[in-house]
């Protein structure tokens, strides 16, 4: 079932006329853990700004199990969208607790304050991020990694079916970065919740994803399973270089390698 869908999506920066979503049409299926792949400034971020309602479309529809999300108020939308975003800086100190508690803002009645069961919500995601031992600590004293799963907590205290992440490995070393996708697999798979998220490692998308969504030029250039999509054909025309595509030796699934010359050239 269709969860999320874009339905001829234009969309305009003001203050950048050269980019543009023109017809941007695509679907997000109920249940799924899909990755937006792409190069620098195709637009996978803006996607997820204008799902979050930060950005409007100018025309186009974006639509929830059939109902266009602006026909939604704000409350609802934020009961079942939540997001984690790439980084946060914190404005002032907080506990940690706190901060996740922020988190049941939109299921709060009466005069907004918590109950006991909205704090035993909050510490049950950090234990499930495994983060309850910061529950004291305060927010600008937590390492890059800490942070993250301290924002993925806040995240899952909305309780929310969908789950979109902006780069949740961006600032990460190579084993906190599968840390936090290996977390974000198993509560996807428990709680059955679908997670729409931007990477740029090719071989984490292979290794978590069942979906992916390419994006080339402001458009999508294809969509579906990592079999079908993840191929040196594809990664040619979408990132412009030649890659080999094997399988990891640990895990079975596509781990590509980058021809070292072609990627310097783009990088220059």
């Amino acid at each position: 079932m269709k969860l999320l869908e874009f339905r001829n999506v234009h969309f305009k920066y003001s203050g950048d006329p050269s980019f543009c979503f023109k017809e941007l049409s695509f679907f997000v299926q109920e249940g799924s853990f899909t990755t937006l792949l792409g190069a620098n400034g195709s637009g996978k971020s803006t996607i997820l700004n204008l799902i979050t309602q930060f950005l409007k479309p100018k025309q186009g529809d974006i639509v929830w199990k059939g109902t266009p999300l602006h026909t939604l108020a704000l409350k609802q939308c934020a009961q079942k969208i939540a997001f984690v975003p790439q980084s946060m800086e914190f404005a002032f100190s907080m506990s940690v607790f706190d901060y996740v508690l922020l988190g049941r803002a939109p299921h709060l009645q009466g005069l907004g304050l918590e109950s006991t069961e909205d704090h035993e919500i909050g510490e049950a995601t950090l234990s499930m991020v495994q983060a309850l031992h910061l529950k004291d600590r305060l927010l600008d004293t937590l390492s890059h990694g800490e942070k993250q799963k301290v924002l993925l907590a806040k995240a899952l205290c909305q309780e929310t079916p969908l789950l979109l992440l902006d780069e949740p490995t961006a600032h990460l070393d190579i084993q906190a970065q599968f840390e936090i996708l290996s977390l974000l697999r198993s509560i996807q798979k428990q709680k059955k919740m679908t997670v729409l998220m931007v990477l740029h490692q090719l071989d984490l998308a292979c290794e978590f994803s069942e979906e992916l969504i390419f994006l080339k030029s402001e458009k999508i250039y294809g969509q579906g399973p990592i079999s079908e999509w993840m191929t040196t054909g594809h990664l040619k025309n979408v990132y412009g270089f030649n890659a080999f595509i094997d399988q990891n030796p640990f895990t079975g699934k596509p781990r590509i390698t980058h021809h070292r010359e072609e990627v310097e050239q783009i990088n220059h």
